[in-house]
């Protein structure tokens, strides 16, 4: 139960940090925020890091792949995270981050010869039916006010 409720408060403070930044930081740029937001994950983690320094220095190949995660999948990652929060809105953004699981299953198929089974199919048919929902809300709000007007 306590990791159900860490991943559910997890997810609420997601969707809350994302609608905050859209109202509150909407006249600072991407980078700065982007920077902001590593800045402030790297100075919360460091006491956490100095507790397990590694007994060796880690190869060259777990360098690598640390700096390219940081830099690429993380740092760059944020520049466009809040640049699609700033200009499609928090809603849309979120909507984006329902296609990890989907790219995790095709990954895991392609390189890792994992297999699927009727749940894992069932569990995407619902996230993509999420992603078609949460995408074509707006619109059709905008549609039934429009009716309504009439």
């Amino acid at each position: 139960m306590l990791s159900i409720g860490a991943i559910s408060l997890a997810a609420f403070f997601y969707g809350l940090g994302m609608v905050y930044s859209k109202q509150s930081f909407q006249d600072m740029k991407s980078f700065d925020l982007a920077i902001g937001q590593q800045l402030g994950a790297s100075i919360i983690l460091l006491p956490f890091a100095l507790l397990d320094i590694p007994y060796q220095m880690p190869s060259m190949g777990v360098i690598i792949s640390v700096f390219t995660l940081a830099i690429l999948c993380t740092s760059v990652v944020y520049l466009l995270f809040f640049y699609l929060v700033k200009n499609i809105g928090s809603t849309k953004t979120a909507s984006v981050t329902l296609l990890v699981p989907i790219f995790g299953i095709i990954w895991g198929v392609l390189f890792l010869d994992e297999q699927t089974t009727l749940s894992t199919y069932i569990g995407l048919i619902v996230i993509l039916m999420s992603i078609f929902l949460v995408s074509n809300t707006k619109q059709k709000v905008a549609n039934s006010s429009k009716q309504i007007v009439k």
